[in-house]
């Protein structure tokens, strides 16, 4: 299988980013990965699903760790990453 491939079915798409199809579809059914209508067929480009990982933004993983009841040690410092946007 070729790694060059540019646009992807939705199986593709979900194989590409490594979650369910399932969960490809309600990406695309809520709009965060733009994508095209081909008749009945979808397809996505690889940059579309580049730029839905560049753009998620996670928790900040300090209030993850207060939510479990684990303190963060003193001196010690959590960072979370921030994107820049493209547009």
């Amino acid at each position: 299988m070729s790694t060059d491939r540019q646009i992807f079915d939705l199986e593709g798409a979900a194989r590409y980013l490594g979650v369910g199809l399932n969960t490809m579809g309600d990406l695309i059914k809520h709009g965060k990965v733009r994508h095209v209508h081909i008749g009945r067929l979808i397809r996505v480009h690889k940059v579309a699903l580049d730029e839905y990982v560049l753009n998620s933004h996670t928790h900040d993983p300090a209030q993850v760790l207060a939510q479990h009841g684990i303190a963060v040690p003193d001196g010690l410092q959590i960072t979370r990453r921030t994107s820049t946007s493209r547009r």
